[in-house]
């Protein structure tokens, strides 16, 4: 099984963390269930942010992640939900951007971001997951 981790920011687009969230639990699921074969998931799916806290997205819905990114052990994919404050955001979650970047390079996972609704992949070809 794949692990999936949807970062939460402060006042990102809720849907950008919980629309990628659902359709990635979804996977495996669902056509299985309409098929009649048994639910067999594809994905670990989790939500983190910075320090496990909750965070409030854009339309002043309070989030609750999983855990903290650092108590991220591992993860084949991170996803990065859309940023309306790029300036804010590289100001206050510093440590965030640090994590992403040591993480990167050392190839720990592969990188998505959500841009209105779209998931984009950066960097080389994805093998399929």
């Amino acid at each position: 099984m794949k692990k999936v981790t949807i970062l939460a920011i402060r006042s990102t687009i809720a849907t950008t963390v919980l629309g990628p969230m659902d359709v990635f639990f979804q996977a495996g699921q669902l056509w299985n269930h309409i098929q009649g074969l048994p639910l067999s998931p594809f994905f670990d799916v989790e939500i983190v942010s910075a320090d496990g806290l909750p965070v409030r997205c854009l339309n002043n819905l309070l989030l609750t992640p999983h855990r903290s990114m650092e108590a991220v052990e591992a993860t084949d994919l991170v996803i990065i939900p859309s940023i309306t404050n790029i300036e804010g955001t590289i100001r206050h979650h510093r440590a965030t951007l640090d994590w992403l970047c040591r993480h990167l390079e050392a190839r720990l996972f592969r990188l998505g971001r959500l841009q209105f609704g779209v998931l984009r992949h950066d960097g080389p070809a994805m093998d399929p997951i």
